[in-house]
């Protein structure tokens, strides 16, 4: 009789769902030198945890550089816990909760409000505000789409009777 040992692929998705939406930790079965079936990898190629980024699953929960390729050929029991990045980009406030419990303004962000000083995006004459990530550059905003490949930040352009359009100012004018 020969035998081919068996390990356990555990999946913890720290937070955020499976695409099933459930969010307890998934665990399969894979023999020694398999990896995992494709019917299993599409179960957790592509959870959520809004309004974060999936970028892959850690190996441990003490190495965040090592991520687990579902097509990678399993030689030991392991635990891969969900790598989630926060955006770039938000359109709106990004609220986290301080040690009391209590919601709060997320100071990994900066606000940038784009306001039309008495002129009008389109039909509003509201403010457009987004919430850009302190980290990333200005650049790296306008370049952040979301994950349907859409642009996540747009600077819009005010119009005002009687007035021509010169651009964006760091403080309001009085025309």
């Amino acid at each position: 009789a020969t035998f081919q040992e068996e390990y356990t692929l555990t999946f913890h998705p720290e937070g955020g769902q499976f695409s099933d939406k459930t969010s307890s930790e998934k665990k399969f079965s894979i023999l020694h030198g398999e990896h995992l079936k494709e019917s299993e990898a599409q179960q957790v190629q592509t959870p959520t945890c809004a309004p974060y980024v999936f970028k892959g699953w850690r190996i441990g929960q003490t190495d965040p550089l090592t991520l687990f390729d579902v097509k990678t050929a399993v030689t030991k029991n392991l635990d891969l816990y969900a790598v989630w990045e926060k955006p770039i980009v938000l359109k709106e406030e990004p609220k986290i909760t301080d040690g009391s419990g209590q919601p709060k303004v997320d100071p990994d962000y900066r606000k940038v409000t784009f306001d039309p000083n008495g002129g009008a995006f389109g039909e509003s004459n509201d403010a457009v505000s987004y919430w850009i990530l302190k980290n990333a550059t200005f650049d790296q905003a306008l370049k952040a789409r979301d994950a349907e490949g859409n642009l996540l930040l747009t600077i819009p352009q005010a119009s005002k009777e009687n007035y021509n359009w010169l651009g964006w100012a760091d403080q309001a004018s009085k025309t």
